[in-house]
């Protein structure tokens, strides 16, 4: 007697498929997706790709430095303006 071969459902459709992927649709993470709910959806491969544009608005307070081509970095200190006393004295803090 043969064994039948194992049938993966696709965790979106629960349709049976052969190749299945994973990926994270919204806010949700499918482990076993087939191709067809994939291409019909805006999806992120879980493929170690990520949008670097996406990153750079999410984190861009983050990203800012204290100083910007030599001279203090205005939004610096506006983001952080406990910091900027801390690095910077009075009269630098004016003169910008």
């Amino acid at each position: 007697m043969t064994k039948a071969p194992a049938l993966n459902f696709c965790n979106k459709c629960s349709q049976p498929k052969d190749n299945m992927e994973s990926a994270v649709i919204g806010d949700v993470y499918y482990e076993n997706i087939c191709a067809d709910c994939l291409s019909d959806n805006h999806s992120i491969p879980l493929d170690g790709q990520f949008n670097r544009e996406r990153e750079r608005e999410d984190y861009k307070k983050e990203l800012i430095q204290p100083y910007k081509e030599g001279a203090i970095n205005k939004d610096f200190v506006e983001a952080y303006p406990e910091e900027a006393k801390k690095m910077f004295s009075e009269q630098q803090l004016k003169e910008f």
